[in-house]
């Protein structure tokens, strides 16, 4: 039994060390795995060619397959491609050509090559087409079971990505986790979509399932006569595909309608056989669906396919109870216009077909039909037959749709249910007034029953009222009665009569715009009901008006009403010229309104056709501002005074020109005689304007016109209008109004005009804005071309700047224009020349005797200019013609400092190659180098190409030891703190005679303090092997650099000058402290150590008479006050007090207590210290840092010293740099 038991124990032991190696293996080969693909993936992120990635691949033994994560080389190529853009099908291409598996399960579970869909379109074409030529598995579905179609509708892929995938034949009826099909996703994603393209795509290339294709080829075959409606019937009873719904009970169609899609895709969805009789789980129909997503436009649009309003939910809800539930009075009054209503008497039709037709052409304008026949064809019914529509089904709670809108206090939907107090339903009517007393109730408008019967024509109903005694004076808000209401219809004057009947007809009431009953009638255009309203004792006067103080006559021409102003006039009822509150007459409302057969008759009747209204318009002036013709001359021949004028001075002839109406100016003038030379003041004044006007806007024909016909505007003596005139013909050359310009100028009359005009500074934005025909109409005209304008500028400075300009610019200087002024700026022509790469100009110019040292406002002369412009050629020539080349401006810089500023490489070699002066100062104390280092590291990411400049100043020996900044830190100081490492060594390297290593900036902190401030250690370690800096060199406040090296967070350096320098390691600072004093304060046992073990001395005192024991006894530093003491730190000073106390205290046996002690006793012995009393804040802490580091791009500077450890650590700090793992 033992010796089975041994044997037992013996096989599990070897089985679990099996398990054991195994796993070690394993863990070998995940280990070499990883290696190796970081290495492939550092390839691929340096671009490296095909063939070293190849060779890589084939000789490594690494497999692309082994890893699930980031370190999938061909999920990395994922992550590089979000990060820059880059195109990366040639690496896919090379991965895929060793086996590369596009099907891998990534660890957040999902496929791989789902997250290709989320590239540029072109690529991920490219790749899905290569990988299915792979093989990879393109039908395969994630941890959501959504397919690679699913995904990418949902991502916003590109169309042409879809039609792709949808032709690799996938199931389309196969659903999500979620119950979804492709179709669904189109629906719900259809809004951000590539531009809505995909539903509609998808819609118009449905691919029918095997059933329908075969019943439509059995029909066919049986040669059956078959009918569009034949194949759509087929289609609707047969396509299960378009309606699978989800687990949420929605299908596609019914997405669709809750998404207010446009109704063109609700077209598309019945066409393929979407069912309208198709429930989700609440039991609602499409119609219901859209009612309760407030889909008006859909529910006006499925209506048409429904016979039968009547269908009941899951609550025996039909539509019409569910509409007023929701209190939607819009719904309800289209399904009772819309229907064939059930136990209730008809709309009339005339009233029905109206409503629906306004509402079925807005339906028909979305879908952009012109008419039902294309909608007829995809109904499932006759869109002509009848709509049946019960009004009185009640649901599960015993409502109807009536009891629903009483409850909702809706009286206006209460109204349209009875039927129809506002139909000719006489029975519910009558039922009405049976059961209730009151007839003369108001809503909330104020509208009694007799009113809205009135309104709505219904006559039955008015007289049912009438017989019950209504009140018909009862008035709306706004003062209309019953009577009112109905005189605005001439069809309604059964009704009208009715009330005229009634002792109290109202038919001298006034509403709230001072209208009765008759001038409404007049204003609705109702001659029947307007005679009738007079034979029953309507009022009709002069003084009979509305609020406006319109009477009958003035009304009805506003109106257009011919029939009613003739019998007003031949019945003498109202004065024909009388007036409303703004002068009007009957005749200028009559011109205003464009009604030629109303003036006519006006005018044959001996209308006033001179009274003037308010503004002091007739009505001829009226008809010349709506520039009626048929009007104008209607009243000319009447004889209306042509030269009448408002009160703006306006007269016929001037309206005509200021709407640029030359037909009607050349009317007026020939045909009628207008004048066009005043002799009234006020008149010559307003006809200048409307000249000048006329001028300034181009108006040639009309100028050109007047001036022919003899027209003289007064500009004697250089009078306001002399310079109006020349204001307009300056604003004419800037708007390129030539024609104009051709007929005022050389006009003999607009001579001292021209004198004065060629004086102007018109040139100068001709020539800025290189208008060439402008400039060469000026020369033509002699234009000074030295005029200057607000800025100082002439037209060859601004032409010099334009290369497209040269000619002018030749014949400019030919006309003797100044070659050497300058604007306020200081730009002269050959500065502004230098702005451009052509150099005709330029050289022209210095050919012609331009001054090569003009400097503008800011100092910078014609060589920092062309510098600036990275101009070369005007480089060399400038220095040919001995201009200085170390010139400096208003700063300081010279041009080399300012191609340095600007990054002109090429600029600043040929400056050094000519021996530009490296080391001049400007105003802020800086040389080129400086520049050149604060303009590259500026930046947030230096690449090594900025750094050509630097270094062709370094190898021209310009001084390194200039300050970059006000603080004093110097280039050295800068780098550290910008770390970077390859700069440095370069900067060493050069300069490593001259570079002074051991340089202080203001705040007393020297290089290797920065160096150990920033934590970077390779740096402190290059300076270190220098031999240039001084370890024992003390900042401001006596801290040398063993201090520093103290608050560092590697105290490699501290030991290495311990070790090596012989360093005295009891120097004191300013007040006293040694680095025992700051060891003990931080409580740093290491160093405290090392110190004691160099010969610390531990009884120094600082200013504050306290040992390095005092200063941990006093901040509690417990470790360190136990090594202090153990290496025989006097405890005497606080050992007499506890003594005092605790005589019988064993000091030795009880150290911890004792420090404890310690601790206590001496908070009350101890004096007070200042707050910033060795701080523990270290000195490197409290150092200002001025500068951040930046981003080095394609650099690998420091892997020198990586490689060394192994090749393998230095692909894992490059993988590791590149994926954030740090």
């Amino acid at each position: 039994m033992t010796q089975n038991t041994t044997e037992i124990s013996k096989e599990r032991r070897d089985s679990n060390n099996e398990q054991k190696i195994g796993s070690r293996k394993e863990k070998r080969k995940s280990r070499r795995q990883l290696l190796l693909n970081k290495k492939l993936i550092t390839l691929l992120i340096q671009n490296k060619s095909e063939d070293i990635i190849c060779q890589f691949i084939e000789t490594s033994g690494v497999d692309i397959n082994f890893y699930n994560n980031e370190y999938n080389p061909l999920f990395h190529l994922l992550i590089i491609y979000n990060k820059t853009k880059k195109p990366i099908f040639k690496y896919v291409k090379i991965l895929n050509n060793y086996g590369v598996n596009y099907n891998v399960i990534l660890e957040n579970g999902q496929v791989l090559l789902f997250y290709f869909l989320k590239i540029d379109y072109i690529e991920c074409l490219q790749i899905l087409k290569l990988a299915k030529e792979s093989g990879a598995n393109m039908y395969q579905l994630d941890n959501k079971k959504r397919n690679l179609l699913m995904y990418a509708i949902k991502v916003n892929a590109h169309l042409l990505i879809i039609q792709y995938l949808l032709s690799l034949k996938y199931n389309l009826s196969s659903q999500d986790i979620n119950g979804n099909t492709v179709y669904i996703y189109a629906t719900l994603y259809h809004k951000i979509s590539t531009y809505g393209e995909v539903l509609p795509f998808l819609l118009k290339n449905f691919t029918y399932e095997s059933n329908i294709i075969v019943t439509l080829i059995l029909m066919g075959k049986n040669k059956q006569p078959v009918s569009k409606q034949d194949i759509i019937n087929t289609i609707k009873n047969n396509n299960e595909l378009i309606n699978i719904k989800n687990n949420e009970g929605d299908n596609a169609f019914f997405i669709a309608i809750k998404n207010h899609y446009h109704l063109n895709i609700l077209l598309d969805f019945v066409y393929l056989g979407s069912r309208i009789d198709e429930v989700d789980k609440n039991g609602l129909n499409p119609l219901m669906i859209a009612m309760k997503n407030g889909n008006f436009k859909a529910f006006s649009f499925l209506m048409h396919f429904y016979t039968d309003f009547n269908y009941k939910n899951k609550n025996n809800d039909t539509v019409l109870t569910i509409a007023a539930k929701m209190n939607d009075f819009k719904i309800v009054s289209l399904l009772l216009n819309f229907s064939e209503i059930k136990d209730a008497y008809q709309i009339s039709e005339t009233k029905k077909n109206y409503f629906i037709h306004n509402f079925w052409s807005e339906v028909l304008e979305e879908l952009n039909l012109e008419n039902e026949k294309n909608i007829d064809s995809v109904c499932f019914e006759s869109t002509n037959c009848k709509k049946s529509l019960k009004i009185n089904e009640q649901n599960n709670d015993g409502e109807t749709a009536l009891t629903y809108a009483i409850k909702n206090e809706n009286k206006a939907m209460v109204y349209n249910l009875l039927i129809y107090v506002q139909t000719n339903n006489v029975d519910i009517a009558e039922l009405i007034l049976n059961i209730q007393d009151e007839v003369n109730e108001v809503d909330e408008n104020h509208h009694t029953a007799i009113y809205i019967a009135a309104k709505n024509k219904n006559l039955n109903i008015v007289n049912k009222l009438l017989e019950k005694n209504v009140d018909i004076t009862i008035s709306d808000n706004d003062f209309n009665t019953p009577l009112m209401v109905a005189v605005c219809k001439d069809y309604n004057i059964n009704i009208v009569k009715a009330l005229l009947s009634q002792s109290d007809n109202t038919i001298s009431n006034i509403n709230k715009n001072g209208k009765t009953a008759f001038l409404l009638s007049i204003e609705n255009n109702c001659p029947l009901l307007a005679k009738l309203l007079l034979e029953s004792g309507a009022s009709v006067s002069n003084i009979d008006t509305d609020s406006k103080k319109n009477n009958a006559l003035l009304l009805a021409s506003k109106h257009g009403n011919y029939e009613i102003i003739k019998y007003l006039i031949e019945n003498n009822y109202i004065n024909i010229d009388s007036q409303n509150g703004n002068l009007n007459t009957a005749l200028i409302k009559a011109s205003k309104k464009n009604n030629l057969e109303i003036v006519k008759y006006l005018s044959r009747n001996k209308a006033n056709l001179e009274i003037k209204n308010n503004k002091g318009n007739t009505a001829l002036i009226v008809a010349c501002l709506q520039k009626n013709y048929d009007i104008i001359k209607c009243l000319l021949d009447y004889g209306a005074n042509i030269n009448n004028y408002n009160n703006e001075g306006v007269t016929p002839i001037i309206v005509a020109c200021q709407n640029n109406d030359f037909s009607l100016v050349n009317m007026l003038i020939t045909e009628y005689n207008a004048i066009i030379n005043y002799s009234d003041p006020f008149l010559i004044e307003k006809k200048e304007e409307c000249f000048i006007q006329a001028v300034e806007k181009g108006y040639y024909k009309i100028v050109k016109f007047l001036l022919k016909q003899g027209y003289k505007i007064n500009i004697d003596d250089r009078n306001n209008t002399f310079f109006k005139l020349l204001s307009a013909l300056i604003y004419d050359t800037n708007n390129s109004y030539y024609r104009i310009l051709e007929v005022i100028l050389p006009h003999p009359y607009f001579k001292e005009i021209l004198k004065e005009f060629r004086h102007t500074s018109v040139l100068i934005p001709a020539c800025r804005s290189m208008k060439k025909k402008t400039i060469d109409l000026l020369l033509k005209y002699e234009i000074d071309v030295n005029v200057r304008d607000n800025h100082n500028n002439t037209a060859l400075i601004e032409a010099a700047s334009h290369p497209f300009l040269y000619n002018y610019v030749k014949e400019f200087i030919h006309r003797k224009a100044e070659l050497n002024v300058i604007n306020e700026d200081g730009i002269s022509a050959l500065l502004n020349s230098c702005k451009e790469s052509d150099n005709k100009i330029f050289k022209y110019l210095v050919n012609k005797g331009a001054n090569i040292y003009i400097t503008d406002l800011y100092g910078n002369n014609a060589l920092m200019h062309a510098c600036s412009y990275d101009d070369i050629y005007k480089i060399k020539f400038l220095l040919k013609k001995h201009i200085n080349i170390d010139a400096q401006n208003n700063d300081g810089d010279t041009a080399l400092m300012q191609s340095v500023k600007s990054g002109k490489v090429n600029i600043v070699k040929y400056l050094l190659n000519r021996n530009a002066n490296v080391n001049i100062l400007n105003s802020k104390n800086q040389n080129a180098l400086v520049i050149a280092i604060l303009s590259v590291y500026e930046k947030e990411v230096v690449e090594y190409k900025d750094l050509s400049i630097i270094k062709m100043l370094m190898a021209k020996k310009t001084d390194p030891n200039i300050p970059v900044d006000a603080n004093g830190n110097s280039i050295l100081m800068y780098l550290i703190m910008k770390n970077d490492i390859s700069m440095i060594k370069y900067l060493a390297k050069i300069y490593f005679d001259t570079l002074d290593f051991s340089h202080k900036n203001h705040l007393g902190h020297n290089a290797f303090a920065y160096a150990l401030k920033c934590n970077n250690y390779q740096i402190a370690d290059f300076l270190i092997s220098t031999n240039k800096i001084n370890v024992f060199e003390e900042d401001d406040y006596g801290n040398d650099m063993i201090m520093y090296s103290i608050c560092s967070t590697k105290l490699y350096y501290f030991n290495n000058f311990i070790k090596n320098l012989h360093v005295d390691v009891n120097h004191q600072e300013c007040k006293g402290n040694t680095a025992l004093h700051y060891a003990a304060r931080l409580g740093n046992t290491t160093t405290i150590e090392k110190l004691i073990k160099n010969q610390a001395n531990l009884e120094i005192q600082n200013y504050q008479q306290e040992t390095p024991l005092m200063v941990a006894c006093r901040y509690e530093q417990k470790e360190a006050m136990k090594v202090l003491l153990e290496n025989g730190a006097f405890s005497l000073f606080i050992d007499n007090a506890i003594y005092s106390d605790q005589k019988s205290f064993d000091f030795k046996q009880n150290q911890d207590t004792h420090i404890d002690l310690m601790i206590d006793y001496y908070k009350s012995i101890s004096g007070f210290v200042p707050e910033n009393y060795l701080s523990s804040v270290s000195l490197l802490q409290r150092m200002k840092k001025f500068y951040e580091p930046v981003t080095l791009k394609d650099r690998f500077d420091s892997v020198e010293e990586v490689i060394k450890e192994g090749i393998g650590d230095f692909f894992e700090l490059c993988i590791d740099s590149f994926t954030n793992a740090r």
